[in-house]
């Protein structure tokens, strides 16, 4: 996965090593966008507000969690471009990629090529634009049809 952020736990916010070890395993284990409240309260409690690169890699933690639930082998997030790659056994149907891609129109493009690729294009969108917009679409395919 590639999302070219800022994102780290600078130690200006977490002093102790140990506990910067242990906070990058927590924000690791993000399984999903319903685990980022938590998380960030957490660090609140324990450190104050986060800085942006903070905030940076528990929302990389959260994009990472949709790509592995959707079976994306590649997530590449440029500014304007991201490029999601499906594993070939990924349980994505055609069909669910077909009416995600229907919603998209005008952003999203399959690309030709097997295991399926997926462009998605926003003129003068920021990374973190486009990473979110890469999470959305994710979301909205392995959501129940």
């Amino acid at each position: 996965m590639d999302i070219p952020l800022d994102a780290y736990l600078p130690s200006s916010y977490i002093a102790e090593e140990s506990d910067r070890l242990e906070v990058y395993t927590r924000i690791a284990s993000i399984s999903g966008r319903e685990d980022v409240p938590d998380v960030t309260d957490e660090l609140i409690d324990r450190f104050g507000e986060p800085p942006a690169p903070v905030l940076n890699l528990i929302e990389i933690a959260a994009v990472k969690a949709a790509a592995r639930t959707a079976g994306l082998t590649v997530l590449t997030v440029r500014p304007g471009l991201a490029l999601l790659k499906f594993h070939p056994k990924s349980q994505i149907t055609g069909e669910a990629l077909l009416s995600v891609l229907t919603e998209y129109k005008g952003k999203a493009t399959l690309l030709s090529g097997d295991p399926a690729e997926v462009r998605l294009f926003v003129r003068n969108a920021e990374v973190r634009d486009m990473a979110a917009l890469a999470e959305e679409f994710l979301l909205r395919l392995c959501a129940p049809q």
